[in-house]
């Protein structure tokens, strides 16, 4: 697995690059098809001493993208409570597809996913750039079930997942609710 550990505002020492490796070499018994890695720490200059570090770690495994992120004091509190939170998230993972394949491995998807891209810097002298759009990301789109996108709402910690619906060929929009459950955005021609 190939592992990419960043610093913004912040320079990443040896010795926390070892860490964040060996944490993730303890990750690797759930991470059966996992080809990418990476670890994004962050130091802001914030009142509360609390939030001064923050860590996100992205794992791509196959066609399924897992993230977690954490704010801490101590940038290897970061680092271990993101990693916890990730070995959460895959071992309830891993368990959903070992019941649900029958106790066999599941077979490849044969989509896989290229991590992205880092983003251009946005040229602020031309006037397109004064929009409030910050941040463009390009998404593949698998077919799937909403039982499917709603693993992956899980898996990346997000509100909301676009998806190509398997069931009705067209793309939605899972998301939720703040009553625990989901909803399920289904676009129509006007």
């Amino acid at each position: 697995m190939e592992t990419r550990v960043q610093g913004r505002h912040y320079e990443v020492s040896d010795a926390l690059k070892r860490h964040v490796q060996q944490k993730l070499g303890r990750l690797d018994r759930y991470l059966d098809r996992a080809s990418d890695a990476q670890v994004e720490i962050t130091r802001e200059a914030t009142r509360s001493a609390a939030d001064r570090y923050g860590v996100q770690a992205t794992l791509w495994i196959g066609g399924t993208i897992v993230r977690a992120e954490h704010k801490a004091a101590d940038v290897f509190q970061a680092v271990d409570a993101v990693m916890d939170f990730l070995q959460e998230r895959l071992v309830r993972f891993k368990g959903k597809h070992y019941r649900r394949t029958g106790h066999r491995r599941p077979a490849p998807t044969g989509v896989a996913m290229a991590p992205p891209e880092a983003p251009a810097e946005p040229d602020l002298t031309e006037p397109e750039a004064l929009l409030d759009i910050v941040r463009v990301k390009r998404v593949p789109l698998k077919p799937m079930a909403p039982e499917e996108a709603i693993e992956q709402l899980e898996l990346l910690g997000h509100d909301f997942y676009l998806f190509h619906d398997a069931g009705t060929d067209r793309v939605s929009v899972l998301y939720r609710r703040h009553d625990g459950g989901y909803g399920l955005l289904q676009p129509e021609p006007a």
